[in-house]
């Protein structure tokens, strides 16, 4: 339309660890930490969980858009990685157990040389952009034309598609955690890991990545050594120790990650609105980070509210980010009354009646209810 001003874009190219360079399209209010979202679900750069940004040798901040930052199009961002600490390791290897059951898709709605999903066809009357809705939902006109044939309100479960097997299992092991004298030497955790070849391994999660100690295993009995093995096995990523303990990790982890299904925009959207959970009976939400970290909930929630929302983009950047502090905080509310409930949690009054106790978690305050039976009188 006339008088209407077309969107930015700003035209970005992401180097990788491994030197690999992503082309992608995005709006010039995003942000790194909005970015870093969406290559964790890419698979060439999903297993890269801990790094920061730079711009011509300067640091960006992960929650500031790149606007204010001067990035302009057709810059080039290098991912570096950090340090890490007790929980980047962990959401390390979270987000590895995650790809090895559900590897991601190797299309992004970002990747500028990857297909987007559904084309887009431009009409000559209008010009304006338009999208078939067959492409999206198949059979869609025969949905609204026999709404008695609507489906189910509860779906039925999906058969999970079978992937490249590249592990027989990974867990943490029983020495944790680590003594003190070595979290001031580094280490941040302890993995069990049984290789195809059906060896195993104890690896040791430390600041500066991943290697293999020299813990021995031998049927029931186990020696524990956190030092590093004589083979010197090392890496800043789980997958690149895995790649020189075992060929038949090395092997199926690139098959893994090529068996992820194409980006399609509707099923990898999140719903603004949870499904209520009996409604996804028995299905987990396995990308959500340890409730590790102690959040101002009051302040975040005025900060959002603060945004400016005059422009239509500034409307959606405010609602999206009121999206995300509302599911964090039902989350962590959730979570908070579970540890209530199983006796994690110490009460602020522990001398009182226990069904007046209150609780403190995570700046949330949390008490019990009780029924109390009113007087009613009639004159």
């Amino acid at each position: 339309m006339q008088g209407q001003e077309e969107p930015q874009i700003l035209t970005l190219t992401v180097v990788d660890p491994n030197n690999a360079k992503h082309t992608l399209k995005l709006s010039p209010s995003d942000s790194p930490i909005e970015l870093k979202s969406c290559l964790l679900e890419y698979a060439p750069t999903a297993i890269f969980t801990n790094y920061t940004f730079y711009c011509l040798s300067k640091a960006l901040d992960d929650y500031q858009d790149f606007a204010s930052q001067e990035v302009a199009s057709n810059s080039t961002l290098t991912m570096s990685l950090d340090l890490y600490n007790s929980r980047s390791s962990r959401f390390q290897v979270n987000k590895f157990q995650q790809i090895l059951k559900h590897p991601p898709p190797n299309t992004s709605h970002i990747i500028e040389s990857k297909p987007e999903g559904p084309s887009l066809d431009t009409t000559p009357d209008s010009g304006i952009p338009t999208m078939d809705l067959e492409e999206i939902i198949p059979n869609m006109g025969k949905l609204i034309e026999t709404p008695s044939d609507l489906p189910p309100l509860k779906p039925e479960a999906e058969v999970p598609p079978q992937v490249p097997k590249c592990l027989e299992s990974v867990c943490y092991s029983e020495f944790n955690p680590p003594s003190a004298k070595r979290k001031m030497q580094g280490d941040l955790d302890y993995l069990w890991v049984n290789v195809l070849e059906g060896h195993r391994y104890c690896i040791t999660c430390s600041v500066s990545g991943f290697y293999v100690n020299s813990t021995t295993a031998e049927g029931n009995k186990v020696v524990f050594n956190p030092e590093m093995s004589d083979k010197k096995i090392s890496g800043r990523t789980l997958p690149e120790v895995l790649k020189e303990l075992s060929a038949g990790f090395s092997s199926n982890w690139e098959s893994l990650l090529a068996s992820g299904n194409d980006w399609n925009f509707i099923k990898n959207s999140k719903p603004v609105v949870e499904p209520a959970n009996w409604l996804s009976e028995g299905v987990q939400d396995e990308t959500k980070l340890e409730h590790d970290s102690i959040r101002d909930w009051n302040e975040e929630f005025q900060m959002v509210r603060a945004l400016p929302g005059e422009t239509p983009l500034q409307r959606i950047q405010k609602d999206k980010a009121m999206a995300k502090v509302y599911h964090d905080f039902v989350d962590a509310a959730v979570y908070g009354a579970k540890s209530v409930i199983s006796g994690s949690v110490q009460p602020l009054n522990p001398m009182d009646p226990p069904k007046q106790h209150l609780f403190l978690f995570n700046h949330i305050f949390f008490s019990f209810t009780e029924d109390i039976g009113y007087i009613v009188s009639v004159t």
